[in-house]
């Protein structure tokens, strides 16, 4: 069952703006980075407009990524440290509100 909540009355995309950093990674490629008080967002530009076909969550004992895969046959693979916990959320984003509707139980690394 779907529990709904709002976590935040302003979603980051409206929020101030003032924090945004362009960075390059060893292949200059750009990330757009964005902090405010103790958080940060990270955007990968190269993927904004595609359409996504999959995401799938690969995890054993030393190797933990998310795979976000293209109808344009591309990927984007998030490699994760080993010691993490991943609270999924489907969320509704909708003027400036977000709802939750849809929350799965924590999926912890494989061990």
């Amino acid at each position: 069952m779907a529990i709904t909540k709002a976590k935040r009355s302003v979603h980051p995309s409206k929020a101030a703006r003032k924090n945004l950093k362009r960075t390059t990674s060893p292949g200059q490629f750009v990330l757009n980075e964005r902090n405010l008080p103790y958080r940060r967002f990270v955007e990968f530009p190269l993927v904004r407009g595609k359409t996504i076909e999959k995401v799938e969550l690969f995890t054993t004992r030393g190797y933990h990524a998310i795979a976000i895969d293209f109808h344009d046959h591309t990927s984007l693979n998030l490699e994760i440290e080993p010691t993490f916990i991943i609270n999924a959320e489907f969320q509704q984003r909708q003027k400036g509100d977000i709802e939750v509707l849809a929350e799965w139980p924590p999926i912890h690394p494989q061990r």
